[in-house]
């Protein structure tokens, strides 16, 4: 098969299956540099096709309302007692 029909099967993989380029592109040849070519070839062209590449990205702090606090109230006290190992 050519490189055509190979990037049909793994743009198939990718829409389908959410699979990734590069491991779509594996699975269809096993010649390393040909898969190379294809996977590369389906990302670069997922990424021309991002709608919000143009979007702006809000700047932290901005919106107080939706602000995440710090991960200090997530974190897992400490004890300083010895433990029984020691």
């Amino acid at each position: 098969m050519n490189d055509d029909s190979k990037k049909a099967d793994a743009e198939f993989l990718v829409r389908e299956f959410d699979i990734a380029p590069m491991r779509a592109a594996v699975v269809v040849t096993d010649d390393e540099a040909q898969a190379d070519r294809i996977g590369a070839a389906i990302a670069e062209e997922q990424s021309s096709h991002d709608h919000l590449s143009n979007r702006p990205v809000p700047e932290k702090g901005k919106d107080p309302e939706h602000e995440e606090d710090g991960v200090e109230d997530l974190e897992k006290p400490v004890d300083h007692r010895d433990s029984a190992a020691t």
